[in-house]
């Protein structure tokens, strides 16, 4: 359905709060507090209340001199990143190289109820990367991390359930020059 004007939304305002309650909208998937991504869609928890509060108040009309207007928002990630490094995940890979890990991509054909993708560096600490939740939103998405990360050799990248394959993506093809693959 188009929400991009007033006329189109007021009809829709307690189904929108509801999926804004539940963070169901805007489709994002990613568990907050798991990772932190540049293209993260979701509502803040001031802007949560602030749509809650909206249609608690009647969903009024606000004054159109205010209005910004109506814009596309841009495709995830930068050209740059499109043509990043990847590494396929599936079960547990362990880096025989340094990577600068930029992000995950998820390959959309696996069904789970979650989907959770953690770094065991070798000095027994662990990053958790990406932790996805049903429902995600339809087909392969893109996760880009706030900062990249630096992941020495050694590291343990796992990808539960095992079925699950992911990408991570890295700033420089040449970072990684060998992987040994390993099953728990």
């Amino acid at each position: 359905m188009p929400l991009t004007t007033y006329a189109e939304v007021r009809p829709w305002a307690k189904a929108i709060k509801h999926q804004v309650l539940t963070r169901r909208m805007p489709p994002w998937g990613a568990v907050k507090g798991f990772g932190a991504f540049r293209n993260d869609r979701s509502l803040s928890l001031p802007e949560i209340a602030l749509i809650s509060s909206w249609v608690e108040g009647g969903a009024p009309e606000g004054d159109r001199e205010f209005a910004t207007p109506f814009h596309a928002h841009a495709a995830d990630g930068d050209e740059a990143e499109r043509h990043a490094g990847h590494l396929r995940v599936r079960g547990v890979q362990v880096l025989k190289q340094p990577i600068l890990a930029t992000g995950v991509s998820v390959d959309g054909a696996v069904r789970a109820p979650w989907l959770q993708v953690t770094a065991h560096r070798p000095d027994g600490s662990i990053e958790h990367l990406l932790w996805l939740r049903e429902p995600r939103p339809p087909g392969t998405l893109d996760y880009w991390f706030l900062r990249p990360l630096a992941l020495p050799a050694g590291t343990r990248l796992v990808c539960q359930p095992e079925r699950a394959r992911v990408d991570v993506r890295f700033a420089d093809d040449a970072a990684v020059s060998g992987i040994s693959a390993g099953r728990r």
